[in-house]
């Protein structure tokens, strides 16, 4: 990584979790360090956005649309037996 100024942001990729209903899918994101705040990560609003449609997608069970954007997890109750 490269040195960088005081008024550079800090921009990491990260892994997120989004859920909904009986699915969830992780998420590459861009997390960003503001200078002014360097320990604090945020997000920038299309990344809000971009999370905030992808739980919506898990609580209608978009199992398509959650495939695009990561790995795609599905709760399973186990039905009993050996």
């Amino acid at each position: 990584m490269s040195a960088q100024s005081s008024t550079d942001y800090r921009i990491e990729k990260s892994i997120e979790w989004v859920t909904g209903g009986d699915l969830a899918v992780a998420v590459e994101v861009e997390v960003v360090y503001p200078p002014d705040a360097p320990y604090e990560p945020t997000f920038r609003p299309e990344t809000v956005r971009k999370l905030e449609h992808l739980r919506r997608c898990a609580e209608r069970g978009d199992v398509d649309e959650l495939e695009r954007a990561g790995r795609v997890y599905q709760r399973r109750i186990p039905t009993g037996g050996a």
